[in-house]
């Protein structure tokens, strides 16, 4: 059970779209972890005048379902998610 996945999931369980995540343990490498996962689910915004956009972020059903029933993804298969997507 990874703690940082579990902080993320209580951070987001209200099930809005939140652009912060205030949690220090919770890295970049985490929430692109858990959106490859299918825990999370991301909306890519852009910046007005800019190249650049910005996220926001929402629990998916998975996520829910992984929070209610406390199974959360190891912290192995957190680590190799990281991996593949960074």
């Amino acid at each position: 059970m990874d703690r940082r996945v579990r902080l993320l999931l209580k951070a987001l369980k209200d099930g809005g779209w939140h652009g912060k995540i205030l949690q220090k343990a919770v890295t970049v490498g985490v929430v692109e972890a858990a959106v490859h996962l299918r825990l999370i689910e991301v909306k890519r915004i852009g910046i007005r005048g800019t190249r650049n956009s910005r996220g926001f972020y929402r629990i998916t059903g998975h996520g829910r379902a992984a929070l209610s029933a406390g199974w959360y993804p190891s912290r192995e298969d957190v680590s190799e998610a990281i991996r593949l997507v960074m």
